[in-house]
């Protein structure tokens, strides 16, 4: 479809307005008739049916954009006036955000924020109203006063919140992340320069993870922004700082300090070096140099507690027994480490996984939740984020799963006999790591209360009129495809009792 330079102009308004805007006043807008308005807009919805749903028309309020459809339609399009105003009002009010944290303390005002977002001065004030909504609940304030607008706020917890807002901006769908969105805040020299200083620390031996090569890239790339602007990191009180020192880590972040320096034409205070420092170091990565426990044994011990604590609370909250193994218990710890390492140095990570997870195994991931909200014993860790929560709550469903895979069955049948060997048979075939504690026949049925840790009951006779509490599954002795799905919702919904379990 092409648009006429009058359509594209009608569209640009629209895309403008946040609320529905009446053909009279784009027609004020636009120095034409409202005639032409509605003939042009009836133009664009019926030129071709794909594009009928780009304007939304409401009898008495007048027309606004589906911004949806709208980005779909236009986001290929060469127009760059259709590029950059193809953003929902939330992402616009991010892109806002951002800009007036980059440019901090630095006054703006809203008529230049109108003419940079092509929006009108009233929309502007909106988005203002909604962008202290946002930051409500950190440390930094958007102050607005004669002179004009700017955030107010601590260096590091600026910094923080940029990198935090960028992640998010970034991280696609599938948990990919696409890194070309950052030249809309950054120049693309400053993106390489940054690119190429981790290069280094890979050359080092360290193999970052995704998610902390991301968090180090970001936070750097932040901090050049920032320094190039005059602003640096003010006092850091990090605790134990002579006693934590890794002298392999301490040696890439003097060489990175030594470079952002270099490329920024800016002496870094020792305050710079110590962040990137404990941001490399509370990194997850596989590395030569020795990082396996902490220098202090007093931080060992707490990790220790801290780890036990998680784990014994656990198995009350879930009545899962199964979590009390020092499986578990050495593979949560070195999470646990770099966890407490974070929370001391007010190191946030991000977890591109977090809706998936609290979706898809919410009784885990808001019982941890519970747990460390109502410690008294760790009350200091009571700010862990969502998103530190949804990586310790992979370690508890990981080893969930592996007990739905190893079962206790019992088997019923109508005489215990033969079709009950064929059944076992097909279950072990299905479910190869399931154990089959036992085999009675329907007239020993009751006997079942008295096997001990019998977590489900396969049975070829209907046994629905018997009260369990034992869940069950009514199957054929041949174990069919819908069998199979039968038996697969049952242990399904063992994950989403909330009272236990299982």
């Amino acid at each position: 479809m092409i648009l006429s330079k009058r359509q594209k102009n009608i569209l640009d308004h629209l895309v403008q307005e946040d609320n529905f805007i009446t053909a009279k006043e784009l027609s004020i807008k636009l120095n034409v008739s409202e005639k032409t308005i509605y003939r042009e807009i009836k133009s664009i919805k019926e030129s071709q049916s794909k594009y009928m749903d780009i304007i939304i028309n409401h009898i008495g309020k007048g027309f606004k954009i589906n911004y949806e459809e709208y980005i779909s339609k236009f986001s290929n399009s060469n127009n760059n006036a259709y590029k950059k105003h193809a953003m929902s009002t939330s992402e616009r009010r991010e892109k806002i955000l951002i800009y007036l944290l980059l440019s901090s303390p630095e006054k703006t005002s809203i008529a230049r924020l109108s003419e940079l977002y092509m929006i009108s001065a009233s929309s502007i004030a909106h988005d203002l109203e909604h962008i202290e909504e946002i930051i409500n609940d950190t440390n930094v304030k958007l102050i607005k006063t004669s002179q004009g607008t700017f955030i107010h706020g601590d260096e590091a917890k600026i910094r923080e919140l940029l990198k935090n807002f960028i992640i998010n901006i970034i991280t696609n769908n599938d948990y990919s992340y696409d890194l070309i969105l950052l030249q809309n805040y950054f120049l693309y020299e400053e993106i390489i320069f940054t690119k190429n200083i981790l290069k280094y620390i890979m050359s080092e031996d360290i193999s970052l993870e995704e998610p902390y090569y991301i968090n180090i890239l970001i936070y750097i790339i932040v901090t050049i922004k920032r320094i190039k602007t005059g602003q640096y990191l003010g006092r850091v009180n990090y605790p134990n700082k002579e006693r934590t020192k890794n002298s392999a880590i301490r040696k890439i972040a003097s060489e990175l300090t030594k470079r952002i320096s270099s490329y920024t034409m800016s002496i870094l205070n020792d305050y710079e070096e110590d962040n990137l420092y404990y941001l490399i170091y509370s990194s997850r990565f596989s590395e030569n140099c020795n990082r396996n426990k902490f220098d202090s044994s007093n931080e060992e011990m707490e990790c220790v507690n801290f780890t036990d604590f998680l784990i014994v609370n656990m198995v009350d909250e879930c009545s899962a027994k199964f979590f009390d193994n020092n499986e578990l218990r050495r593979n949560l710890m070195p999470h646990v480490r770099l966890l407490i390492m974070r929370l001391k140095h007010h190191i946030n990570i991000h977890n591109p996984l977090l809706n998936e997870i609290r979706s898809e195994c919410d009784l885990l991931f808001n019982s941890l939740t519970k747990i460390i909200n109502n410690s008294t014993e760790f009350n200091k860790y009571k700010n862990i984020s969502y998103d530190e929560i949804g990586y310790l709550t992979l370690y508890f469903q990981y080893y969930y799963e592996q007990h739905l895979q190893s079962l206790n069955i019992v088997i019923v049948c109508s005489t215990g006999i033969g079709t009950s060997h064929l059944l076992k048979g097909r279950v072990l075939k299905s479910f190869p790591k399931w154990k089959i504690i036992d085999i009675i026949p329907f007239s020993k049925i009751k006997n079942v209360q008295d096997i001990e840790n019998v977590d489900l009951i396969l049975t070829t006779i209907n046994i629905e009129s018997f009260d369990y509490k034992i869940p069950y599954v009514h199957v054929s002795a041949f174990i069919n495809e819908k069998d199979i799905d039968n038996i697969l919702k049952i242990t399904k919904t063992l994950e989403v009792d909330e009272q236990s379990i299982l």
